[in-house]
């Protein structure tokens, strides 16, 4: 039941997989703790912690991030065409459209950590973050990294409320 192409988030999809395929209901309570050790893909940084500002030139740092974010979208885009193709989902299109707009967000905090080490990805991944979910904020960031030399000025607020480091 795993899918072994992902190189992350194993453990979501497969709990993905047994709601589409299992009656399942919702208790709102913590049942379990999920633990982060010294081997998760996630080990690198404390996300409830982190300091945007400190780790934007961090090549390594912002590499590993990439990688993490990229199987995010990836499971994610898995989980879309699992919901599209099922016929127990009641409000398909509702569940659809917030996957999109996860997969947005991923793409633009992907492109807003890349910005300052790779301008290439940063405008590659704003891109892609407009094509899931269209938004003024995003596209005036895109036009900043492809045209720096305009002034153009961004709320800082609105900007990192865009971003997803989950």
């Amino acid at each position: 039941m795993f899918n072994e192409d992902l190189l992350v988030c194993e453990d979501s999809d497969f709990v993905y997989r047994v709601i589409l395929d299992y009656p399942f209901c919702l208790i709102d309570n913590y049942h379990l703790y999920y633990y982060q050790g010294s081997d998760n893909i996630y080990n690198f940084f404390d996300r409830r912690d982190v300091k945007i500002d400190d780790v934007l030139e961090n090549r390594k740092f912002i590499e590993k991030f990439t990688f993490v974010g990229l199987g995010q979208i990836k499971l994610n885009s898995i989980h879309k065409n699992l919901i599209k193709s099922s016929q127990k989902i009641v409000r398909k299109k509702e569940c659809i459209n917030k996957i999109k707009d996860i997969i947005g967000r991923k793409y633009f905090t992907l492109g807003f950590m890349n910005h300052k080490i790779n301008k290439f990805k940063a405008i590659l991944f704003v891109f892609k973050s407009l094509f899931y979910k269209f938004n003024f904020t995003r596209l005036l960031f895109l036009i900043k990294i492809l045209f720096p030399f305009i002034p153009i000025k961004l709320e800082e607020e609105k900007l990192r409320k865009d971003l997803s480091l989950w």
